[in-house]
């Protein structure tokens, strides 16, 4: 039996996480994803931000850039990979593209944006560097602004919650990326009391060719008692 190299175990370093990516929407997948409007259930936090600045951060390929569009609202749309940006680039023209690597800290101003999504994004960082983004994305809202996030479930078995190396508890390498694995306790546990949280439950998506399991999580900045003085 040959024995596995300790270093295929190691947590893949940013240069490795973005050529994965990079790669990833070099190369368009073969077959189409199911429509996956996850935000239509949200439709009434995605219109109390109407008139506000609305952040996607790891866009993607635009998606869900395109749908807040659609509604009429301003987008600036975030990404670390330049490749996913060319893409939104042609499918929502409209939008502010800015290219940024999260665990780098985020270039705007506090109380920039009304509302923040986040769909399968914030799973790619180990729990300290996840903390500071979270606390940096409550800064860029405005008081009472909420985050709409979307993060890797426990039970999501067939997209690598099973069968892959664990490198920390709760975090496997998938396909060259570490993926972090959420639980009830392990979501709840990320928002401390600047946040209040409104909703926080595990759903089934059919975007892909298998079902996916995934936490859906709706948190809102509150108002610190200066701002309410103010």
């Amino acid at each position: 039996m040959v024995e596995k190299d300790a270093t295929d175990l190691r947590a893949p370093t940013q240069a490795d996480i973005r050529q994965v990516w990079e790669e990833r929407y070099r190369v368009p997948k073969v077959g189409t994803p199911g429509d996956d409007d996850w935000l239509a259930r949200w439709r009434e936090s995605v219109d109390a931000a109407r008139g506000q600045r609305i952040l996607d951060i790891g866009c993607g390929p635009g998606n869900d850039t395109m749908r807040l569009q659609a509604r009429g609202l301003q987008v600036v749309s975030l990404d670390f990979s330049f490749e996913a940006l060319r893409r939104v680039r042609t499918a929502a023209a409209a939008s502010t593209l800015v290219q940024s690597d999260l665990a780098d800290g985020l270039p705007f101003q506090p109380g920039s944006f009304g509302l923040i999504t986040a769909s399968l994004v914030l799973h790619y960082f180990n729990e300290q560097t996840t903390q500071r983004i979270l606390s940096e994305l409550r800064d860029c809202l405005i008081a009472g602004g909420r985050i709409l996030m979307r993060l890797n479930s426990m039970d999501d078995v067939q997209f690598g919650a099973q069968g892959n190396p664990e490198i920390e508890p709760g975090v496997h390498l998938v396909g060259g990326v570490a993926k972090r694995f959420y639980g009830r306790d392990e979501v709840m546990g990320l928002f401390d009391g600047s946040w209040r949280m409104v909703e926080a439950t595990e759903h089934a998506s059919d975007r892909y060719s298998r079902t996916k399991r995934l936490w859906e999580v709706c948190a809102e900045r509150v108002v610190s008692e200066a701002e309410v003085k103010e």
